[in-house]
C-alpha cells in the first residue's frame, strides 16, 4: 500500500497543528498509511517542496509575505503538482483560488462539516482504488476487487478461506491460506487472531479471554494466551483512530 505524504501550512501554529492532527486523524480512521508534515510559513514549505515533493497540501490563504495562492502557484511553476485544499476565512478570495485548480476549500468557521465532505472525496477520489485486494474467488471464475475497509473477518477452512464483508451474510470463498492472507493484510488494521481467524480492528467490540465480538455480534476466537497481544494492538488501534476537536 502506498503511503499519503502532505503538508499543512498556516501562520498561526495552533490552527496549523489542529489541521495536521485531524488529516492524521482521518487518514488512521479510514486505514491509510500517511505521513505529515506542519509549516508556519510558506517560503520554508517552498524550499522543503524540492527535497520532499508532498502529494496534499492544506494552505490557508491569508498569511504575511507570500499568500497561500500565490506559494500554490509558485510550487505549480517549479514542476510540482500536488492536490491543493484551502483552508481560510477569506470566502472572498475562493475565485481567485481557481487559478491553480484546488481541490476543494474549506471554511474554518466550518471546519468540520467542510473538512469531513472533502476528505471523503479526496478519499474516494485518490486512495480508495489503491486500499483494495484483488482477489480470485474459488471457482476461478471471476476476480474480484475487495476494499480492506469492508472485510470484517476472514475464517480459515484449510486451503479456503471465507472472506466476510460489511453487510453481506454469505461469504466470498477464496483458495488460499491463512498465511498469505495474513502477509497481504500486513500493512492494515487486519490481525490474525487465532491460526483459524483474522479479523479487522475497526470491527471488535469486546475482547475477552478467549474470544471476540464483533460489532455485527459474531464471536471468534483468540489463541491460548495471546489476548493481551491482540487487546495492545487494539488498544493502538484506538488511540490513533481517535478524534481530536478542531477549535479556532
Amino acid at each position: 500500500m502506498n503511503k499519503t505524504y502532505f503538508a499543512v501550512c498556516d501562520d498561526d501554529q495552533i490552527v496549523c497543528e489542529a489541521i495536521y492532527q485531524q488529516v492524521q486523524n482521518f487518514f488512521s480512521i479510514n486505514g491509510v498509511l500517511s505521513e505529515g508534515s506542519t509549516f508556519y510559513t510558506p517560503t520554508k514549505l517552498i524550499t522543503d517542496f524540492q527535497e520532499h515533493p508532498y502529494g496534499l497540501l492544506f494552505l490557508d490563504i491569508d498569511m504575511p509575505g507570500l499568500d497561500g495562492i500565490k506559494t500554490a502557484k509558485i510550487i505549480e511553476e517549479s514542476g510540482l503538482h500536488p492536490v491543493v485544499i484551502f483552508v481560510s476565512n477569506l470566502e472572498n478570495r475562493v475565485f481567485e483560488t481557481f487559478s491553480v485548480q484546488p481541490f476543494s476549500f474549506i471554511r474554518k468557521n466550518h471546519f468540520k462539516e467542510d473538512f469531513q465532505l472533502t476528505m471523503q472525496n479526496y478519499f474516494e477520489t485518490y486512495i480508495a482504488r489503491e486500499m483494495s485486494l484483488t482477489i480470485e474467488t474459488n471457482s476461478h471464475s471471476r476476480i474480484q476487487k475487495l476494499q480492506i475497509n469492508n472485510i470484517v473477518y476472514i475464517e480459515s477452512f484449510k486451503n479456503i478461506q471465507h472472506i466476510y464483508l460489511l453487510n453481506q451474510k454469505t461469504p466470498l470463498e477464496v483458495r488460499t491460506t491463512m498465511n498469505s492472507l495474513e502477509q497481504e493484510f500486513k500493512d492494515y488494521d487486519i490481525i490474525r487472531t487465532h491460526k483459524g481467524y483474522l479479523v479487522n480492528l475497526r470491527y471488535i467490540k469486546k475482547i475477552e479471554k478467549s474470544e471476540i465480538e464483533l460489532t455485527n455480534g459474531v464471536i471468534v476466537f483468540i489463541s491460548r494466551g495471546k489476548a493481551n497481544e491482540i487487546k495492545a494492538a487494539f488498544a493502538r488501534y484506538l488511540r490513533k483512530t481517535s478524534s481530536v476537536l478542531f477549535e479556532k
